[in-house]
């Protein structure tokens, strides 16, 4: 038994546990100290604003308002530093929502939403002036710090009166606590009201109590200096109040949601708030422009004519400044940036209490006592660093009286009581900015107070719904917001592992089934784990998993092939060396259907594996028939049979409309479907991780991982460093501008509420009409499938930190066939999307037009990539060989002219050939470029910008590398990747582009498991083919003659009724007509609507439902179980709907012949003349030189020769090089970008052991696995098993699959119970029986009224748009339900869908495509609906 390798995930490591610890200590003390360092910048800054520090800056004067001359003293010039100070987050929050915008599709808002957050967000503004200009100079440090507690007055006055109990207290809290709770809260808005009479009453002298403190009376600033006596006049006092009132309107968002109804104020700050946080960044584009401005007005009519920015003698004054006089204000705004980023990381990796409320709560008594410990020591520190003036500003007597001390106290208290739900935490791990903060900018000045009052009181979402055809703006209570989730946490996510395979090698095989048991027993830990902790609600990390196998082209000759035996024979050597112990598992249970068979194993965890095998002659084969297969099952029959299965055994109170589209949302939404090739490696931590993507955003539809190929030989060398350059550069770009466009079928996982969209999974099954839809719909299916998701409006993640390992081709033809068919299909995809690039904007919310044109420019490159590359090849040949620039040109074109003459005339293998003896001249020809650009930069200059290049290249890889620090050693693969360049970025195009028309797999096609070279086939292979194929069936050696003949009439018969039926190929798939013959399209779209429908005639080979012989003689010995009529009865429709073998047609195979010649013709003639072009006119711009650009360069020494430094460019070829070079540094930017998100992803995914927590042993796991039966004793003997518990065994595996036939699921808690089964058995054995539909309908006409009462309370369709909100209609009205319903009295689901989302509104054709639920769902929810009612009435007559 070989031993499995484990696979360790990083975040596994004990690196990495240190690290979170690290995190935790290292984001306290950041957090604490950015808040105290700006606190003190801040006292000190506005410190310098007071009547002592007027002196003149030189003898600098501007005009003053009567003409004047005013002197600019340092308290004008440090109140502009206090400016930029207050408008830097507004410059950054500008920037911020600018690329929002330009990478991102933003809804505009309403003109009432733009000047309701307009107002608030210029009120704060000018509070926050005159907090700084007017009120903090005139008080003491310490005392400034302690009123900026205070600050809270309008947010504490909302929580009493607008502010929602939580859903805690709703449920916990009787009257006598919620009165206290009020009372509680009205103290504490109090308690703020209570600064202003500290602030505006002369006799608590607060405001001008130390001994410095004056108070700026005159605007030509004459003071009064008050000790004994002193009256505040009106606009003094208006301006102190108005700077506390002003500060704090900010926060009324977070405040605000106990406004539902439907009066005019209230659905006016619904919309508002609706309409604010979907569009904030666009409507922040204009806001932070104006904040600008209104703070620069407000700061000049505050300080006075000496503010006068807009005269030269002020920067003048400015300029100079010293570094201590600007070290204030550089502390300031850097804490506060520093600050509030640490403080969004801490909540995001769910660190919140210690890292981020905790701190908060200190930063303020912290920053008092450090200021008074300097104060006391006489340290002058602060003065030499911050030009502080420590012997006016400290005072003896700064805490006298006492209750100024207990004051500042209480206003904290009060802040943090008013702010209570920081302790609170309920986000999802790696939560978005917007889910943390309701605003995601920050205030430079009030950061402690914007942190904890901007953080998020819960998830209380707002919806937009139509309700009687208006629009009506609903906020959800907390108790909803708690069901919802509580219902999400009632429903782990269940992950579907879906592997195709077809013929994969033992080695691929055994890897495959190694991943599929590890993340069995990681399923089954985390379920004991969660039984043993007893907790209500699934634990985070917790999921269902269930393994799915489609198993192509299984059978031969009505027996299962060799591959499927050698699969049957690696299944217990798999189990065995995951869990270091020899394991025998169950014997499976075999099930005969109507496309070939399933397999049904039960793992050690006691998850269920499914292999299904499939007999070409009854259903279609290759990999994306095999998708469409088990997206049908699982999300068409098992989901929509498990919520048929709720509605019939759920009580009347629980069939409502939320009740049933809540059900089906939250099981869609945590339905995914993990798609995985037949050779990949795996560890269960890759797909936690790809399941917290999907948890991280509801719109995410698919999430791919890090691919890493393996194998051995120079082509997977080559092909390492390009996965990595692919990952590390342009995938990880992708999903930072906007979304990444393939998700590798390899190793994905989709959501099942994303796939079962309206113009996603329906339109998946689609035949292609086209040559070029051949492309996008057979060759490149995992794109074409992404490409359907953006277009949908769902976005595609990449995930770094999710690793899988797969086998790349080892094989130089293998390479280029696999090739082949990758390159065209990529093209068609990104060609379909940059042709409707216009509706994608509009319908994906992550996808802008700046993003496209990105992609264009990608795309761009891609085309003129073979013609760079002969560039670069001529350049090197004059460099090198002083070869002329013609004859460089003509030596650079020739080979690569020939081999495309010989790809369109010759055959392929000729083509490879040729191609690899190409290859290896252009491995040479790199070295001579590479010498080339050493001679350019030792004769030339190191500063040419092809040098500059290709250094910034190497530079760009090595610190790409080296911020991937497990994967750096494909950067040694690099000098491999750089000579192989010619062969991949122009030959392996040429090949491409010339073979269009060949639209076979190419990869695996062999036929047999053997080492044995396959002979080749002649011109007569297909004439004689019966012949050759009895020949080879008879030469089987040591059979006898009776063997012979049975072996023969088994043979004939084969061969007589493929002739007959003509239902596939030959699974060797030789040439491009084989692979044609599965492509035919049979027709238009409505066409193929019409031959997709259930024939009346029954399909003698779809309906075999006899015990075949491989079920008794396969590898497989297991018990035979009869599938239940249910599933067997989709299966059936299912396969004669979509995936029923097609006929052969040799006119229709002519006719897409010749057009996929054509369009290879058409592109290949195109690709061509482009290239060409670009050619020719750099070689023109090259010998004519009309834009050549000079650039001097510096001499070594005064006696070198001047034209030995002068460096002559041609401009074409410098914007070009400047144009790659932008897009590197782009991608280059990208990474960065995402390898820190991949970082905090592992840091929040890393778990910390924690010794209070009940967790599952080891041993205990062990104790599961042995009562399988399955460990062998000392003797190496299995131990026998009686019969009963054999029989037991058998029972429960059987029950299960029979509930997951009948029910959708396998899960007790999602089954009925026994009490609600036995309720319903007799209605339900009533449903089951035949209906005559027209005596249906006819009941259904006679109860109109009551029948459509009770439709409408049960059954309403979901729409979504891109912004999430949701609107819910019933499917029918009284008026046109009978035409409706007419219309559907033939089973079309699709007619039932475009009457259910479109009526006869001109709109409708916008809303289905938004639909999100199945109309397989709708079409039986009604039937069924319609059954009971008859039945009920029945019986009472």
């Amino acid at each position: 038994m070989e031993r499995d390798r484990k696979r360790r995930d990083v975040h596994m490591h004990t690196s990495f546990q240190i690290i979170k610890l690290f995190m935790y200590t290292f984001l306290f003390i950041m957090v604490l100290a950015s808040l105290v360092v700006q606190k003190i910048s801040l006292v000190i800054a506005t410190s310098k604003l007071r009547s002592q520090n007027n002196y003149p800056v030189g003898n600098l004067t501007t005009a003053g308002a009567e003409g004047v001359d005013q002197q600019i003293s340092q308290s004008d010039v440090h109140s502009f530093l206090l400016l930029v100070a207050i408008c830097t987050p507004y410059v950054l929050t500008f920037i911020s929502s600018f690329w929002k915008v330009c990478f991102g599709n933003v809804d505009r808002p309403s003109v009432p939403s733009i000047i309701m957050c307009t107002v608030v967000e210029v009120s704060h503004s000018i509070g926050l002036c005159l907090l700084v200009f007017q009120l903090l100079p005139n008080l003491a440090p310490i005392r400034g710090a302690c009123v900026l507690s205070a600050t809270t007055i309008i947010p504490s006055f909302l929580k009493l009166f607008y502010t929602k109990d939580t859903a805690f207290v709703q449920r916990n809290c009787g009257t006598r606590k919620r009165i206290a709770l009020f009372v509680l809260n009205m103290l504490a808005f109090f308690l703020q009201l209570s600064v202003l009479p500290f602030l505006l009453l002369p006799d608590i002298e607060y405001l001008h109590g130390c001994e410095t403190s004056t108070v700026v009376v005159n605007v030509d600033h004459d003071t009064v200096n008050v000790t004994e006596e002193w009256q505040i006049d009106t606009e003094k006092g208006c301006k102190i109040v108005l700077s506390l009132l002003l500060t704090s309107v900010l926060w009324w968002e977070n405040f605000v949601d106990k406004v539902n109804g439907t009066g005019r104020i209230q659905q006016f700050l619904l919309k508002t708030k609706y309409e604010i946080e979907e569009s904030r960044s666009y409507i922040y584009i204009f806001v932070s422009v104006l904040k600008i401005v209104t703070s620069v007005v407000a700061t000049y009519l505050t300080v006075g004519n000496s503010f006068a920015i807009y005269k030269l003698e002020f920067w003048d004054a400015l300029s100079q400044q010293t570094l201590t006089d600007y070290t204030d204000i550089l502390c300031l705004i850097g804490s506060a940036f520093i600050g509030y980023y640490v403080a969004y990381i801490a909540c995001k990796l769910q660190m919140q209490i210690l890292s981020f409320s905790l701190p908060c709560l200190l930063s303020t008594p912290v920053s008092a006592i450090l200021f008074t410990l300097y104060c006391q020591n006489d340290d002058d520190y602060l003065s030499t660093v911050f030009s502080f003036e420590s012997d006016s500003e400290c005072n003896a007597a700064i805490y006298n009286p006492w209750y100024h001390v207990t004051m500042a106290s209480l206003w904290l208290l009060s802040t943090y009581w008013v702010a209570q739900h920081i302790w609170f935490p309920r986000q999802e791990r790696l939560a978005k900015v917007k889910r943390l903060f309701v605003n995601p900018s920050y205030c430079g000045v009030l950061l402690e107070q914007h942190l904890i009052l901007n953080r998020k009181r819960g998830h209380q979402d707002i919806m937009k719904k139509e309700i009687e055809e208006k629009t009506v703006y609903v906020m959800q209570s907390p108790s909803e917001v708690t069901e919802n989730k509580t219902e999400s946490s009632k429903t782990p996510p269940l992950v579907y592992a879906c592997a195709t395979m077809w013929h994969e090698t033992r080695q691929e095989m055994l890897q495959l089934l190694k991943s599929l048991f590890r993340l069995d027993e990681d399923q089954f830990l985390r379920e004991k784990e969660s039984e043993i902790s007893n907790d209500d609600e699934f634990s985070n990390d917790y999921y269902r998993f269930e393994a799915h196998i489609m198993f192509d082209d299984a059978f031969k000759n009505g027996n299962v092939n060799e591959y499927v035996e050698t699969f049957a024979s690696v299944m217990n050597e798999a189990a065995s060396s995951v869990h270091s112990q020899p394991i025998q598992l169950e014997k499976p249970i075999i099930i005969a259907t109507s496309y070939g068979g399933q397999v049904v194993y039960r793992m050690p965890g006691e998850n269920l594996l499914f292999i299904h095998l499939k007999d070409k002659n009854r259903i279609r084969h290759k990999k994306r028939w095999s998708q469409v297969m088990y997206l049908y099952y699982l999300l068409g029959y098992r989901l929509t049979t498990e919520i048929q299965n709720e509605i019939e055994t759920k009580s009347d109170d629980k069939k409502g409309t939320t009740n049933i589209n809540e059900s089906f949302k939250t099981k869609a939404d945590n339905t995914f479907l993990l798609a995985l090739d037949g050779d990949v490696d795996f560890t269960p931590g890759s797909v936690r991780i790809l399941i917290d993507r999907m948890k991280k955003d509801q719109r995410v539809g698919a999430a791919c991982g890090r691919i890493h190929p393996i194998g051995s030989g120079p082509i997977v060398w080559y092909q390492k460093f390009e996965y990595a350059v692919a990952h590390w550069l342009q995938k990880a770009t992708e999903h930072v501008l906007g979304c990444v466009l393939c998700s590798p079928g390899c190793f994905s996982l989709f959501r099942g509420s994303a796939l079962m969209d309206d113009n996603v999974m329906k339109k998946y099954t689609l035949l292609p009409l086209e040559a070029s839809q051949i492309l996008m719909y057979d060759l490149g299916e995992d794109r074409w499938l992404c490409t359907l998701l953006l277009q949908q409006g769902y976005r595609v993640d990449y995930a770094a930190g999710a690793d899988a390992y797969t086998y790349a081709p080892e094989g130089f033809k293998e390479y280029f066939n696999q090739r082949k068919r990758w390159g065209p299909s990529t093209l068609a995809n990104i060609m379909s999307l940059l042709q409707d690039g216009k509706h994608t904007v509009e319908a994906n919310a992550n996808i802008s037009r700046l993003y496209i044109m990105y992609q264009g420019c990608l795309m761009v490159s891609t085309i003129i990539g073979p013609a760079t590359i002969l560039m670069m090849i001529a350049g090197a040949f004059v460099s090198v060989f002083g070869l002329t620039l013609t004859n460089s040109y003509i030596a650079s074109l020739v080979p690569a002219i020939l081999y495309f003459v010989i790809c369109v005339t010759c055959p392929t293998k000729i083509q490879l050939a040729v191609a690899q003896v190409l290859s290896g001249f252009y491995v040479i020809v790199m070295m001579v470029v590479f010498v080339g650009v050493i001679i350019t930069a030792v004769t030339e200059s190191p500063y040419h910008p092809s040098v500059i290049f290709i250094m910034g290249l190497v530079a760009i890889f090595i610190i790409a590398a080296l911020l991937h620090p497990r994967e750096w050693s494909n950067i040694i693969y690099g000098m491999l990747y750089y000579v192989l360049v010619p062969s991949g970025f122009l030959v392996l195009i040429i090949y491409s582009l010339c073979n269009l028309n060949d639209v076979s797999w190419g990869t695996r096609e062999n036929a047999t498991t053997t080492d044995k070279p396959k002979e080749d086939e002649g011109l007569f292979s297909n004439i004689f083919s019966p012949i050759t194929r009895l020949k080879s069936s008879l030469s089987t050696p040591n059979s006898s003659e009776n063997d012979t003949l049975l072996k023969l009439l088994a043979t004939m018969s084969d061969i007589v009724g493929m002739k007959r039926n003509s239902t596939g190929h030959n699974s060797t798939g030789e040439g491009p007509e084989d692979a044609v013959a599965q492509t035919t399209p049979t027709g238009t779209q409505d066409e193929q609507q019409n031959n997709n429908k259930p024939e009346n005639k029954p399909d003698k080979k779809s309906v075999s439902y006899g015990t075949p012989d491989w079920v008794n003689e396969g590898p497989f010995q297991g018990t035979d179980f009869e599938m239940r009529k249910k599933e067997s009865q989709f299966w059936k429709t299912f396969v004669d709907r979509y995936l029923k073998p097609l006929e052969r047609d040799e006119n229709k195979e002519k006719r897409v012949r010749g057009q996929l010649r054509d369009l290879r013709n058409n592109v290949c003639g195109g690709m061509a003349l482009v290239n060409l072009l670009w050619i020719a006119i750099n070689f023109m711009f090259q010998l004519r030189s009309p834009t050549v650009v000079t650039i001097q360069l510096p001499k070594s020494s005064e006696d070198d020769e001047e034209e030995n430094y002068v460096m002559r460019l041609e401009l074409l070829g410098l914007l070009f090089i400047g144009f790659f070079l932008i897009i590197m540094l782009i991608q280059f930017c990208g990474m960065i970008m995402h390898r820190w998100g991949t970082f905090l992803h592992l840091v929040a995914i890393t778990e910390i052991p924690n010794p209070f927590r009940k967790k599952i042993k080891k041993d205990q796991h062990i104790d599961i696995l042995e009562t399988y039966r399955n460990a062998k004793d000392e003797s190496g003997s299995t131990p026998e098993i009686s019969e009963e518990e054999r029989l037991k065994e058998e029972k429960e595996i059987l029950k299960q699959i029979t509930n997951l036939q009948d029910k959708g699921t396998r899960y007790p808690s999602d089954l009925p119970s026994e009490e609600t089964l036995s309720s319903n058995s007799k209605q339900n054995s009533v449903d089951d029986r035949p209906i005559d539909t027209r005596e249906l309908y006819q009941h259904y006409r006679q109860n109109t009224h009551q029948h459509m009462t009770r439709i409408n309370t049960g059954l309403r369709y979901r729409k979504n748009d891109k912004n999430g909100s949701t609107k819910t209609r019933p499917f029918f009205t009284e008026a046109n339900s009978n035409q409706r319903f007419l219309s559907n009295r033939n089973g079309s689901t699709d007619k039932l869908l475009n009457y259910a989302s479109n009526g006869n509104n001109e709109k409708g054709a916008k809303r289905r495509r938004d639909v999100r639920v199945s109309g397989g769902l709708m079409k039986r929810t009604l039937t069924k609906a319609l059954i009971r009612h008859y039945n009920e009435t029945s019986q009472m007559n």
